[in-house]
């Protein structure tokens, strides 16, 4: 049902309710879906990772500059199916992170620090392997054009050469990172 009242400037605003009269508040209108830009996870092929260890080095991913991150999408063409958690950043680490060593949070990026999101659900195709995160609804808002990721692996993929693992963040936002069209 529709409902209405004025607010302190004497504007009329109408919303939805539900059937026992809550107010039902959407932003939807003005936001919209945003697909990061697939991101390449610059790894070393043909050695064993261990569990902790840092999987290539810091990248960046294409997002607005505030947002709520819905999904994480992983591409893996070497059908690696161990799972790794993506850690995102505001900012890239101020600590220097180098790939195979075990990663560890320093304390003067705890500020910059936004989550680190469990991807253990996969499905291979052929020869390749998708990992889907879903429904993680977090919110980050950062003042940089880009979030940072490391991947930390929680067992011992072996990528083998010519083979990646690519990622992309699914957002919803109300804006768009400058020059992007999606």
């Amino acid at each position: 049902m529709e409902v209405s009242w004025y607010d302190a400037e004497g504007r009329t605003i109408r919303s939805l309710a539900d059937e026992e009269g809550r107010l039902v508040v959407s932003g939807l209108e003005q936001t919209r879906m945003y697909n990061s830009i697939l991101a390449k996870v610059p790894l070393a092929t043909g050695t064993i990772y261990v569990a902790g260890d840092a999987m290539g080095l810091p990248f960046r991913i294409s997002a607005p500059k505030e947002g709520i991150i819905l999904s994480v999408q992983a591409w893996d063409t070497d059908d690696e199916t161990i799972a790794y958690y993506v850690l995102l950043f505001k900012h890239a680490p101020a600590v220097q992170v180098a790939d195979h060593d075990p990663f560890i949070l320093d304390p003067s990026d705890y500020p910059n620090f936004i989550a680190a999101i469990l991807v253990d659900s996969f499905l291979t195709i052929g020869v390749d392997t998708m990992g889907s995160e879903t429904n993680i609804n977090l919110p980050y808002a950062t003042d940089g054009e880009d979030l940072f990721a490391v991947i930390v692996t929680s067992g011992t993929p072996n990528y083998a050469a010519g083979t990646s693992l690519n990622i992309t963040l699914g957002i919803w936002s109300r804006e768009l990172p400058e020059g992007e069209l999606n």
